[in-house]
């Protein structure tokens, strides 16, 4: 009692309400009071709240690497060597950048035009693209690139001066098969090689020519006949 009546007459001194308790003794009241709560539920069957844990940092991943970009000249520069190991002379190569390709021929009309005074400058009579192309573009490639060109000397027909030269465009991967059937050293590498290039031509051929779907049954036997693509 001697202790209270010391720390009530010293509060007063200071201007401070007596009765208050201070902040040690509210915190010892206010857990009390809260595990009282706690307590009672509990015995009542009540869910207690419990204060939610922090949540762990999550791990960091390791840093994902870098999609390397399509390098276009080590590409074109591969296909030369592709085109040499064919027994081609590469006289020169371009490139464009166009999203998405011309349905047609596959690149612009612009770039069309310069392919096309390529081939007269320097007689070319075989143009590699390094992309897949589809039958409807290498059609309309070969026709756009064939014309009459200057033939130096006499060509195939004894003629002098200009002449008519159909120019062969391919894709990167008929200009492979054409490598292999080269190489082809045995019967079974060239049936390989024969098999690999009839199941690049096929999907060719079924979209180029659509009137090869089926013949027409034979007149003693009814229904359908067989596909003159087979």
């Amino acid at each position: 009692p001697e202790v209270r009546e010391k720390v009530k007459r010293e509060k007063m001194r200071r201007g401070q309400n007596p009765y208050r308790p201070d902040e040690e003794t509210r915190k010892r009241i206010a857990e009390g009071v809260k595990a009282s709560w706690e307590r009672r539920r509990r015995e009542q069957g009540l869910a207690v709240k419990k204060d939610k844990p922090k949540p762990k940092p999550k791990p960091k991943s390791p840093p994902q690497p870098r999609t390397p970009r399509f390098n276009i000249a080590a590409s074109l520069d591969e296909l030369g060597r592709l085109a040499d190991t064919a027994g081609l002379e590469v006289v020169g190569s371009t490139s464009q950048r166009l999203d998405p390709p011309n349905p047609k021929t596959y690149v612009g009309s612009g770039k069309v035009q310069e392919i096309k005074a390529a081939v007269a400058r320097y007689g070319v009579d075989t143009v590699i693209f390094d992309d897949a192309l589809t039958p409807a573009q290498l059609r309309a490639l070969e026709a756009e690139l064939a014309g009459e060109y200057q033939v130096d000397g006499v060509d195939f027909l004894g003629r002098r001066g200009k002449g008519v030269r159909s120019v062969r465009v391919c894709d990167r991967t008929a200009l492979i098969l054409d490598i292999f059937s080269q190489r082809a050293a045995t019967r079974e590498a060239s049936l390989q090689v024969e098999l690999a290039s009839i199941e690049y031509q096929l999907p060719r051929l079924t979209r180029m020519w659509t009137h090869l779907e089926r013949q027409s049954g034979s007149g003693q036997v009814k229904g359908m006949g067989e596909k003159q693509i087979e």
